[in-house]
C-alpha cells in the first residue's frame, strides 16, 4: 500500500524540518561508509574527508530548504491569485462564482468585491455590509457613509457627523463664520450667530474667534477680567491689552483706567487726581503712589529712586547700611584686637 499526501497542504516549515531530519538522520550512516571505506588512510586524511563531506551535505541541505521554501510560495500565492485562500475580497475572479464564500460579493473588473448595494466592513475585512440611509440601524460607519459621507454610526444608528447637520434627510457641512447662508437656521450650530446679508455673522454684541469657529463676548470692564482670545480685550480695553492665561492684562508701561489701557505716568508728571498715578502691577506691587500737589510722587513712607522710576520704602537704605554695621561688627572687629 502506498501511502499518499497532498504536498502543499503541508506547512512550510513543517516540510523543511521534515526533509532536513531526513539528510540529517543520514549523515551519520553516510559518514560511517566513508570512513570504513577509507580505513587504510591516516586518520588526518579520513577525518579531513569527512569534515568536508558534512560540509557538503549541510549545503545541500539547505540548497533544498531554500527550494521547498519557494515551491510552497508558489504554491501558495498561485491559491490566492485563483481565489482558493481564505482571503475572498480584493482577490483576482473570473466569475461571481470565484467570489461566492462571502455574501452579496460579486466579480467586479476581474475583482472581488462588495455588490453595489453593500460595502466592505473595516472590522472584517472579509464582509460585506448593507448600505444604510439616516435613522436606519448599524454597526459601522461605512454602512452609512454609503450612501451619506458627512454620516456615522452612533448607538448602532446612522446620524450626521459632529460637523455636519441634518436637513431634509441629508448631512450637510456646518458652515463656518463668514460662510453663505439663507436663512438663521443655516448658521444654528453656532451660538450667538445668526445670518446677516446671507452670510453666517455674530449678533451685534459679540465677537468673532479668530481661532474657533465660535462667537465671544467682549471682555467686561474690571480688575481681571475673563478672556479666550485677545480680540476680546482689544475690544474693551484697546490695542494696548492681551488674553493671558485667561485674562485681559495690558501690556508694559501701560494700566486699566475707566475700562481702557492707558499709559503709566512717570514720577513727577503732572496729575489731576491719585488715579493719574497708578501704574501697571509689572512696574510696581501694591499702590504706592499719589497725586500730591498735582504731581505723581511716592506716597508717605517710600521715596523714589535717583535713577529709576521707582518707589522703595524709605527705611531700605538705612536698613542695608545698618546690617552692614552689625556683621563688621560682630565678625570682623573681634579679629583685630
Amino acid at each position: 500500500m502506498f501511502f499518499s499526501y497532498n504536498f502543499f497542504t503541508i506547512p512550510p516549515l513543517m516540510a523543511t524540518s521534515f526533509l532536513a531530519a531526513i539528510f540529517l538522520a543520514a549523515a551519520p550512516v553516510l559518514s560511517m561508509e566513508i570512513a570504513a571505506s577509507n580505513a587504510v588512510r591516516l586518520s588526518s586524511e579520513h577525518h579531513s574527508s569527512s569534515t568536508s563531506r558534512m560540509f557538503s551535505l549541510s549545503e545541500n541541505i539547505n540548497r533544498i530548504t531554500r527550494s521547498v521554501k519557494e515551491l510552497y510560495s508558489s504554491a501558495f500565492n498561485s491559491k490566492i491569485e485563483t481565489g482558493e485562500s481564505n482571503k475572498v475580497l480584493g482577490v483576482k475572479c473570473e466569475n461571481v462564482g470565484d467570489c461566492s464564500a462571502v455574501e452579496f460579493a460579486t466579480c467586479d473588473h476581474g475583482k472581488c468585491s462588495c455588490d453595489t448595494n453593500h460595502t466592505i466592513s473595516k472590522e472584517h475585512m472579509d464582509k460585506c455590509l448593507k448600505g444604510v440611509k439616516l435613522g436606519d440601524d448599524c454597526l459601522e460607519d461605512v454602512q452609512c457613509q454609503k450612501g451619506d459621507s458627512g454620516s456615522v454610526c452612533m448607538a448602532f444608528k446612522c446620524v450626521c457627523s459632529a460637523n455636519h447637520s441634518e436637513k431634509k434627510g441629508k448631512c450637510f457641512a456646518n458652515p463656518l463664520l463668514g460662510s453663505s447662508c439663507v436663512e438663521n437656521l443655516d448658521c444654528r450650530h453656532i451660538p450667538f450667530a445668526e445670518c446677516v446679508d446671507n452670510v453666517c455673522a455674530c449678533t451685534d454684541a459679540m465677537l468673532p474667534g479668530k481661532h474657533s469657529n465660535v462667537c465671544l463676548s467682549v471682555a467686561i470692564p474690571g480688575e481681571r477680567s475673563a478672556c479666550e482670545e485677545d480680540i476680546q480685550c482689544t475690544a474693551q480695553f484697546g490695542d494696548k491689552s492681551r488674553c493671558i492665561m485667561g485674562f485681559c492684562e495690558c501690556d508694559h508701561s501701560y494700566h486699566a483706567s475707566s475700562g481702557k489701557c492707558i499709559p503709566d505716568l512717570k514720577l513727577g508728571s503732572q496729575c489731576s487726581t491719585p488715579s493719574d498715578c497708578v501704574v501697571s502691577r509689572h512696574t510696581e506691587e501694591g499702590n504706592i503712589r499719589d497725586c500730591l500737589n498735582n504731581t505723581c510722587s511716592c506716597v508717605a513712607g517710600y521715596k523714589s529712586t535717583n535713577e529709576e522710576n521707582f518707589c522703595v520704602k524709605a527705611g531700605d537704605g538705612y536698613q542695608l547700611h545698618a546690617s552692614l554695621a552689625w556683621i563688621l561688627c560682630v565678625f570682623v572687629v573681634p579679629y583685630l584686637f
